[in-house]
């Protein structure tokens, strides 16, 4: 009985010390078919337990991860989606009027609006039209090539 306690006990700092916790480490890069990466956005890995995260860094990398740390996603089956978007602010447009007279005020704008262009096609946006999935069984890198809109 005392062996098997020891036993049990050693499997366990083993396990521990090999990080089981039931995640594993995904990582890997978006491009273009002409090998430029996708410099900003997120790809997300979904199934129906969990959804995942990872944004995208200037080289187009990302790691996924279910908080902060980027601790990685169980094993399993995963739809993908990928966003890739530029945000900007409008340029203000003039105001046919914009004193409580009702006079012309040449001065008078509109707040600018924040609009965004998106970077690849739609259909990468979903993981219901991306086409897109993976088995994640062990740490691994999943690279994905995008088409522009």
């Amino acid at each position: 009985m005392k062996h098997l306690l020891i036993s049990l006990t050693l499997l366990f700092y083993v396990l521990l010390a090999a990080g089981c916790n039931g995640n594993v480490k995904v990582t890997g890069k978006v491009t273009f078919p002409d090998g430029t990466p996708l410099t900003t956005g997120q790809v997300v890995f979904e199934n129906e337990k969990l959804s995942a995260m990872g944004k995208l860094s200037d080289d187009g990398t990302y790691t996924l991860g279910t908080d902060k740390e980027k601790n990685g996603i169980p094993q399993g089956e995963y739809r993908v989606a990928i966003t890739g978007a530029v945000t900007y602010a409008s340029t203000p447009q003039p105001l046919p009027s914009a004193n409580p007279s009702g006079a012309y005020n040449p001065g008078a704008t509109s707040p600018p609006l924040p609009s965004s262009i998106s970077l690849i096609h739609r259909k990468f946006r979903s993981t219901e039209t991306s086409g897109l999935s993976c088995s994640v069984t062990k740490n691994t890198t999943f690279d994905f090539t995008v088409e522009k809109p």
